[in-house]
């Protein structure tokens, strides 16, 4: 059973890739760009990867096609008809140059992924997530505990509530047996704010939702425990929680589930969620966001992003109505979009907010 603290929250924050380019990490495109640049030699590309980029150079779609390519392997083990039947010479197979083909898939995949990694598992300089607290201290309720879901790996959220001392709540808990910190649902489920008057009433509570998962969490054997940031890719029984990027994920697994879980049952009771910097094609979360608003009247979904305008028209094909402020997170645009959220937070008439545009 969910946390009724958790789920009643009014004003949730969702962060995407947006969110952490402030402090010195890459958009998707960005990453991508820097990727092909460092794989293209001086006599020739890497021609595969050029091939996917120059049709579409995006992260989830490189993504998603050189898994497919490194996954056909019923097209590998297909022997040419000729050397089925034993006539002389017939030893090949049917496609060698698919073979070709997943064989360099795989191996830009590997180091794809880990480039992912690398360049997301921390923050260059952790002060800089200060720039949160601004529109944290717009959102949050007293009643209830500040709610974010993120997209990102990084730990930009962890080190902000170091940084401004809120009390995090990210489903782990220390484990004496193992000695480490170990993910388990019921830290959310029974999840209450603190008695008034104790010591941890001083604090802020944070519940934090790692969606596609986080660079410090790591499946050993069956328990996902949380350590310092090291990227494994050989190892059976001890591998990174992560969901790369790809448009078409399907959560199942915990700790995904429970953090998609809540996020659905959150967008049910919100009355607002401020969206910063997501692109909203992931459709774990977008239909999400599509079924709350079938059910939930009163929510209202703000998007704070460079392109604020195009993802909003992109939600409008879904049927999700949304609020856009076309800024960029940080900088000195921080006092316009922070009046355009409490504008909208206050309840007031939209009638010349929708298409705020930079200045």
């Amino acid at each position: 059973m969910t946390a009724n603290a958790i789920v009643g929250t009014p004003n949730l924050l969702f962060l995407g890739a947006g969110a952490s380019k402030p402090y010195g990490l890459k958009l998707m495109g960005e990453f991508v760009q820097s990727f092909r640049q460092r794989y293209a030699t001086p006599v020739a590309p890497a021609t595969l990867l050029e091939a996917i980029c120059g049709k579409n150079e995006d992260l989830e779609f490189l993504i998603e096609e050189l898994d497919a390519l490194s996954t056909r392997d019923y097209l590998e083990d297909q022997r040419s008809l000729s050397a089925v039947v034993g006539l002389v010479g017939g030893s090949g197979w049917r496609w060698p140059e698919f073979q070709k083909l997943a064989v360099e898939a795989r191996e830009l995949l590997a180091s794809l992924k880990r480039e992912v990694y690398m360049h997301y598992r921390s923050i260059p300089d952790p002060a800089e997530t200060d720039l949160l607290a601004r529109p944290i201290e717009l959102l949050k309720d007293g009643s209830h505990p500040m709610v974010v879901f993120t997209t990102n790996y990084d730990p930009a959220v962890e080190d902000f509530c170091a940084r401004q001392n809120f009390r995090l709540t990210d489903g782990f808990s220390r484990d004496r047996q193992m000695r480490t910190e170990v993910w388990n649902r019921k830290n959310f489920d029974k999840f209450a704010l603190p008695e008034p008057g104790t010591a941890d009433a001083l604090e802020q509570s944070l519940i934090l939702f790692k969606l596609h998962g986080s660079a410090e969490w790591f499946k050993k054997q069956d328990r996902i425990v949380k350590s310092q940031p090291t990227y494994d890719n050989n190892d059976p029984d001890y591998h990174n929680v992560m969901i790369y990027p790809a448009t078409r994920k399907v959560a199942i697994e915990e700790p995904y589930f429970t953090a998609y879980d809540y996020l659905e049952q959150c967008l049910d009771e919100a009355k607002s969620c401020l969206a910063i910097g997501y692109s909203f094609r992931d459709y774990d979360a977008l239909m999400r966001f599509k079924s709350a608003k079938l059910s939930n009247n009163h929510l209202q979904i703000i998007v704070l992003d460079p392109k604020a305008n195009a993802v909003c028209e992109y939600l409008k094909g879904y049927g999700i109505v949304a609020y856009p402020l076309q800024y960029h997170f940080g900088g000195d645009q921080v006092p316009k979009y922070l009046q355009r959220i409490s504008v909208y937070l206050q309840g007031k008439s939209h009638a010349g907010v929708e298409h705020a545009q930079s200045g």
